[in-house]
């Protein structure tokens, strides 16, 4: 009986000191929450991260995409909103609408990431609810044709209706709004909309953004080692796809890292310095000062891509600095 007591004290000692040296290299070697190392833990540990790995696995993971994409979206049955949740037919595509029981100030076109072929994800939707009741805005989040079935002129077209449709119906302050590969849309449609003329959005806010789809940056080798969900091979395939074969994928409408950010209003940036895309949205940002756009950049650091949409502690002051972002139009 000792003994075993003497060994359950010696793996509760264990125990402690690990979990002691965990919050400790959390804290003070990577200056994150715990609930970020142990977020980064589970990341490394899922095996769908591993589609981005090779070309060969990016394209399976297409093709297994491709017999789902142009089924008719069904909003999912386990996840619970807060707010009212309509869902509009809108040209051949579901247009969500996010519409807080407060009162509503400002609307928010929001484009979900997913290297433009994943669908919107239980995160992304948790995000837009919680988005649209503490900012007081009505959050739209189309649900765009994404590749290998359709290219990026046919979510461009869809916007092209969408935009304009929305500034006629409702004169209330608007941000376009987009995370991963759907803030690198969100970017590239608003310089569309300053080559031909548009009015632009008020606000242009980009999460984690995706700005260049054939990764480029000799940097990024560097900032990989580091992502746990993301890899160059795999993306730069799914740009390609979502490019297709008569667009190289250097357009600026793929990759707005290469247009002109001096047609863009005042722009907010979130960035992890633990993923890949980090060198670009700094250089992004950098076009934007070099321009003179009143622009805004949030460095988490030792933060995942992403990490604004995660339930850690990180990612509920980026959602108040959102929302602060938001609220600033009214002034």
């Amino acid at each position: 009986m000792e003994r075993i007591k003497t060994f359950l004290l010696v793996v509760f000692l264990s125990l402690v000191v690990s979990a002691a040296g965990f919050a400790f290299i959390s804290v003070n070697i990577y200056h994150r929450s715990i609930g970020a190392s142990l977020t980064e833990l589970r990341l490394q540990s899922k095996t769908s991260t591993r589609v981005f790995e090779t070309e060969q696995n990016a394209q399976k993971y297409m093709e297994r995409r491709a017999k789902s994409e142009d089924k008719w979206y069904e909003l999912p049955d386990d996840v619970a909103f807060g707010s009212t949740v309509i869902v509009f037919h809108y040209e051949n595509i579901k247009l969500l609408a996010f519409v807080p029981e407060n009162e509503k100030n400002h609307v928010v076109l929001y484009l979900h990431g997913g290297a433009y072929v994943s669908q919107i994800s239980k995160n992304q939707l948790r995000f837009c609810d919680k988005l649209a009741q503490q900012s007081q805005s009505i959050v739209l989040a189309p649900i765009y044709p994404l590749a290998p079935n359709h290219r990026f002129s046919d979510t461009y077209l869809l916007l092209e209706h969408l935009y304009p449709d929305i500034r006629e119906y409702t004169s209330l302050p608007l941000t376009i709004l987009g995370d991963s590969a759907g803030g690198g849309l969100a970017a590239g449609f608003c310089e569309y909309l300053g080559v031909w003329g548009w009015e632009q959005p008020e606000q242009l806010i980009l999460i984690c953004p995706w700005l260049d789809a054939t990764l480029s940056n000799p940097d990024i080798k560097r900032y990989a080692k580091r992502d746990p969900t993301l890899s160059p091979k795999g993306l730069k395939r799914m740009g390609k796809a979502w490019a297709g074969p008569y667009t190289n994928a250097k357009d600026y409408r793929i990759s707005p890292m290469f247009g002109d950010v001096s047609y863009l209003n005042r722009v907010t940036m979130f960035i992890g310095t633990r993923e890949l895309l980090y060198p670009d949205v700094i250089k992004f940002s950098e076009h934007l000062q070099e321009a003179g756009i009143d622009a805004t950049l949030h460095i988490g650091k030792g933060l995942n891509h992403n990490y604004p949409l995660y339930d850690i502690p990180e990612a509920q002051t980026a959602m108040q600095q959102i929302c602060e972002a938001i609220e600033q139009l009214d002034t």
